[in-house]
C-alpha cells in the first residue's frame, strides 16, 4: 500500500564521507486514520535524494527491529509502514549501491506513531443519545469556539463548525488533554457532554477512540 499524503519537511540529520547529504529533503505524516482490526498504526516517510540511479535503494530501519527497502529510480521515493505499539520511534535511512555493495549516505529522524488529533460533531438531536448520528440528527453551521489543555494548561483554542478534525499540538503520550466549547451560541445549550468537556489521552493506536461529539439543543 502507498499512500501520497505529505507533511512539511521537518529537521532531520545524514552524513556521507564526502560530508554532503544525499538526501536534499525529508519529512513523515502520521495523520494516516488507523482501523481497528489491520496491520497497525501507519506512518509514511516521503525523501528526494540527489543524483538517483537504477542501482540504488534506500533500507529503513523503523526503531522497532523491522526493515523495509525502496528501489530509486527517481529523484523522490516513499513507503508505508504500519506499527504494532504506539511510540516514539527512531527511523534511519541508508542509501546502499547494490553494483558496489556499500552504503553511500545515512540519515535519520524521530517518528510520532500514535494518533495526534480527534474528530468532532457539533449537532442538534430529538433523541437522548450523545453520539451522533447522520441518519437522524443535524449538524450545526454555527461556528463554536474550543479551548484544549494539557495536563491543566491551556495550549490551544481554535474555532470549528459542523464535522470537524483537529490536530492538538505538543500531542504525546503521558499527558492528559481536555477539550471543551469556551461560548454558547446564543440560542442553544450545551447538552452533551454533560461535564462541558471532554478528558482523553493519546496512548492508543485507534483514532476511533478520540471522536468527541457536541450536542446542542435549542434554549428554553
Amino acid at each position: 500500500m502507498r499512500l501520497m499524503i505529505l507533511l512539511p519537511i521537518i529537521a532531520f540529520f545524514s552524513h556521507t564521507a564526502s560530508g554532503q547529504s544525499r538526501f536534499t529533503s525529508i519529512s513523515y505524516n502520521n495523520q494516516h486514520t488507523y482501523i481497528p482490526g489491520t496491520y497497525g498504526f501507519p506512518i509514511s516517510i516521503f525523501s528526494y535524494i540527489s543524483f538517483p540511479d537504477p542501482a540504488y535503494k534506500a533500507i529503513i530501519s523503523w526503531g522497532d527491529g523491522h526493515k523495509s527497502s525502496v528501489s530509486l529510480s527517481q529523484s523522490c521515493f516513499m513507503d508505508v509502514y504500519y506499527y504494532k505499539h504506539p511510540g516514539i520511534y527512531n527511523v534511519s535511512i541508508v542509501l546502499y549501491d547494490k553494483t558496489l555493495n556499500k552504503a553511500l549516505d545515512t540519515t535519520q529522524m524521530q517518528v510520532m506513531a500514535f494518533c495526534t488529533h480527534f474528530s468532532s460533531n457539533i449537532f442538534q438531536s430529538n433523541t437522548g443519545s450523545c453520539t451522533y448520528n447522520a441518519a437522524t440528527d443535524a449538524l450545526i453551521p454555527i461556528p463554536l469556539r474550543f479551548i484544549v489543555k494539557k495536563n491543566g494548561v491551556l495550549i490551544d483554542t481554535f474555532s470549528a463548525l459542523g464535522a470537524f478534525k483537529e490536530v492538538v499540538p505538543m500531542a504525546d503520550l503521558q499527558a492528559v488533554f481536555s477539550v471543551s466549547p469556551t461560548g454558547i451560541p446564543p440560542g442553544y445549550r450545551l447538552v452533551c457532554p454533560a461535564a462541558g468537556s471532554y478528558t482523553f489521552k493519546f496512548d492508543t493506536l485507534s483514532s476511533a477512540n478520540n471522536i468527541f461529539d457536541f450536542k446542542l439543543q435549542p434554549s428554553r
